[in-house]
């Protein structure tokens, strides 16, 4: 149970997106460094809005390598502007360079006060340019802050901003921004063109931070859907570039992503390596928000390596640091990944502390992000509500002038208004039969969207809830003496994992717009391996040949049935051996047998759930057979339909 949990908190922390913020200079360490010594040699002898600019200058040359006194100028240059009071885009200028500073610092609501109100500057004096560059870092920090739909708004408003101002640069930056809260919600294919074309215009442009920034998503995406290796090859390409031409915070994020991805595949001690090449960077340039994830992820490592003093000196300073940004997703990371830390030490009551600590922040996220989606629920069913009232108004105009024009037309010439009237219902059938197909794709595209997210949030919450109870009551049950009170609480946690098998069982029936009936197979498989485990029942498998899919709400009807005969198999059948066969011999067949003592029909219909699975049959269009030898075997046959195949 400890193992287990340790291993799926090493995916949980680390994986982050990259974002394009700013759109200038591209300057390795080197020439970097020689630009700052020359600003500061002409610093004394500067004043009024020249020194402004050459503080402005220093502000925005070290915010990514000492963001500290990337931010000391950064006040010193907005106050000196505010002194001198003339000139309003210089203050706004000020504020542009200051809110990137505080963004590196992880202080985000000073980034988002900022950049906003050196946007409302900008666009009163029609600087549209830089008035979308401003508002594309509000977005930034809106979107750190968890505030995905209001990032979304804001991107967007930059982008117009920067097409009206003809910035083509900007606006392929500002796709890799966009992308990145798709995939927030994820819309993984959007997201992948987003980034493949803001890379490709990065590119054309010369642009190669903005080039890696976008092809580093790309492969952060790809790695989501399960193409690590293909991300690892993006990743180690990217690097020779980016130590070219990249600034050193972007370097460290690829070192972090490498980590991820090696961690993924298994290899820790390589993994670690990359966090602490990150870490390094983080540490040198001042980044909170970098140091608060690496620290974390490197605590993590060491859970993983066994070498716990490491691993709870790295989850403390992680757990700090996200404390002092006031990240609640990364004060939950630290404490989920300290509770496993003690776990693993057998420190129960220590352990339990972290947990309840967890809890807390999951419940606070929680109630803020259900506050949101049922607002947001609201608001897209007022929305649907007024457009189908649009739209019968609509068609009830059109129907009616369509039969003013049927009479007219009928009127001046008969011949002439038949074959008015047969183009025209062709027409009317044609585009009717379009607008139902586009409906169909529309609800259906509804349909399987909504399931991922119930599934989703079944997944994280209950999901989640349920690890939590179990590992809860392990807790308690190790506390007590008593034999008795031990096994109850012991059988209590056993019956909570094998609810939470379940429900995964059925979060992958309802998940999944097709299911494959290998997939399937393999689903039943791992059940009747599971049931059967202390039964010493052997199991013996055939798997489905070709390529054909069954309709997720088939699938969830079939593995209940199956559920339920393999259940009945290991609870009354006395077998040694049960047989699946999954579509391997007949495309619509699964045939289910076991060399038991076989049962009587009369009995089954009383206490063994036949009702119920002979129903759930009747639901899909489907039919069981049952073929019982006393003393012999059990065989079960389930036919399903033509309705249960999925068809694109």
């Amino acid at each position: 149970m400890e193992k287990q949990t340790s291993h799926s908190l090493n995916f949980l922390v680390g994986v982050f997106l990259f974002f394009t913020i700013s759109c200038f200079s591209q300057n390795t360490s080197d020439e970097l460094n020689r630009t700052i010594d020359s600003v500061l040699k002409k610093l004394p002898s500067l004043s009024g809005v020249e020194k402004v600019k050459a503080l402005d200058d220093l502000c925005y040359y070290t915010s990514s390598s000492n963001v500290d006194l990337s931010i000391n100028y950064g006040n010193k240059a907005l106050a000196l502007a505010k002194e001198i009071g003339s000139d309003s885009l210089l203050i706004a200028m000020c504020m542009n360079e200051l809110g990137l500073s505080y963004y590196y610092k992880g202080n985000f609501d000073s980034c988002v006060i900022l950049e906003e109100a050196a946007y409302r500057i900008r666009l009163a004096n029609q600087k549209w340019r830089d008035a979308g560059a401003s508002m594309s870092k509000a977005a930034l920090g809106y979107y750190e802050k968890g505030k995905y739909d209001i990032s979304l708004e804001k991107n967007l408003t930059a982008l117009d901003l920067l097409k009206k101002a003809g910035s083509k640069g900007e606006t392929f930056k500002l796709q890799n921004n966009i992308g990145s809260i798709y995939e927030r919600n994820n819309q993984f294919e959007e997201a992948k063109k987003m980034y493949m074309a803001s890379s490709e215009g990065a590119l054309a442009f010369k642009d190669y931070e903005g080039y890696v920034t976008a092809k580093s998503n790309y492969a952060i995406a790809m790695q989501t859907q399960g193409d690590v290796k293909g991300a690892v090859k993006i990743f180690n390409e990217m690097l020779p570039i980016c130590q070219k031409y990249c600034r050193e915070e972007l370097m460290s994020q690829i070192y972090q992503c490498l980590g991820v991805s090696e961690r993924k595949l298994g290899n820790t001690k390589k993994g670690l390596e990359y966090y602490l090449k990150a870490k390094e960077v983080y540490d040198r340039i001042g980044s909170i928000s970098g140091m608060s994830i690496i620290n974390t992820n490197i605590g993590l490592c060491y859970i993983d390596l066994n070498r716990y003093t490491e691993a709870n000196d790295f989850l403390l300073l992680g757990l700090k640091q996200s404390q002092e940004i006031n990240s609640l997703l990364w004060q939950k990371k630290a404490y989920l990944g300290l509770y496993t830390l003690e776990h693993h030490k057998q420190d129960y009551k220590l352990a339990n502390s972290y947990l309840e600590k967890y809890q807390k922040i999951n419940d606070s996220i929680y109630n803020i992000d259900t506050q949101d989606k049922l607002g947001k629920l609201q608001t897209e069913y007022e929305v649907e509500q007024k457009e189908n009232t649009i739209l019968l108004q609509k068609n009830t105009i059109a129907e009616h002038e369509l039969s003013i024009n049927e009479q007219n037309t009928f009127l001046i010439i008969l011949i002439s208004a038949f074959a008015v009237l047969l183009l025209l219902v062709l027409f009317i059938i044609q585009r009717n039969n379009i607008k139902r197909k586009k409906a169909e794709l529309v609800f259906q595209k509804n349909i399987q969207k909504e399931r991922s997210r119930i599934s989703k949030d079944l997944h994280d919450n209950m999901g989640a809830e349920l690890t939590i109870i179990s590992s809860s009551i392990d807790i308690k049950a190790h506390g007590i003496e008593k034999e008795k009170d031990k096994q109850d609480l012991e059988n209590i946690s056993d019956q909570v994992r094998k609810a939470s098998a379940l429900m995964r069982d059925t979060i992958w029936t309802v998940s999944e717009e097709k299911i494959s009936m290998v997939q399937f197979g393999i689903k039943i498989k791992e059940f009747a391996d599971r049931t059967f485990k202390h039964k010493n029942i052997a199991v013996h498998f055939k798997n489905a040949n070709g390529e054909l899919n069954l309709r997720p709400e088939s699938t969830l009807n079939l593995f209940r049935i199956v559920q339920e005969v393999i259940n009945n198999a290991s609870k009354h059948s006395e077998a040694k051996n049960f047989y699946i066969d999954n579509f391997s011999s007949n495309e619509r067949e699964i045939i289910l047998q076991d060399d038991g003592a076989g049962f009587d029909m009369a009995i089954v219909e009383r206490g063994y759930g036949l009702n119920n699975i002979m129903q759930r049959a009747k639901d899909i269009n489907g039919k069981l057979d049952f073929e019982i030898k006393k003393d012999a075997y059990t065989r079960v046959k389930i036919v399903i339909s033509e309705d249960s195949i999925w068809r694109s």
